[in-house]
């Protein structure tokens, strides 16, 4: 074998090493941007499902602890002045109907209270008439 031909084997081996190398590292590397990928994507998942059932259990923590503060205390009261001001406010004719229902007042008690309210009011004849054919 000659010098030539040695050489010639020489050449192609490094070029097949080189060549080889390349491709066992492009390999190597798309394998690595798939697995930081995929380890990325898993973290923001559970990052995000323990965010979700933190968010879960403050609305359902909240919500329990607003039923309880809008029951009213055995003083009367609601929970606090905040929360009972978002409360739509009972009108005087609505109060007169509840005590009538609990048993608070009897039916002319109550006709004479309703009564009472629809003259205080600011309202013509007709209102008063169609209030008066409500109840």
């Amino acid at each position: 074998m000659g010098l030539a031909r040695i050489l010639l084997y020489l050449v192609f081996g490094v070029v097949a090493f080189v060549v080889l190398s390349a491709i066992v590292s492009a390999v190597f590397t798309a394998l690595a941007i798939i697995w930081a990928i995929a380890t990325a994507v898993a973290t923001l998942a559970l990052l995000g499902a323990a965010g979700y059932g933190v968010y879960k259990l403050y609305t359902l923590l909240s919500r329990s602890s607003q039923a309880r503060s809008r029951s009213p205390s055995p003083t009367g009261t609601f929970g606090s002045d905040r929360e009972a001001a978002e409360i739509e406010p009972e009108s005087r004719v609505d109060r007169i109907k509840r005590q009538y229902a609990d048993g608070k007042i009897t039916e002319r008690e109550m006709e004479r209270m309703l009564e009472r309210e629809m003259d205080s009011r600011e309202t013509d004849s007709i209102d008063r008439e169609l209030q008066r054919e409500r109840l």
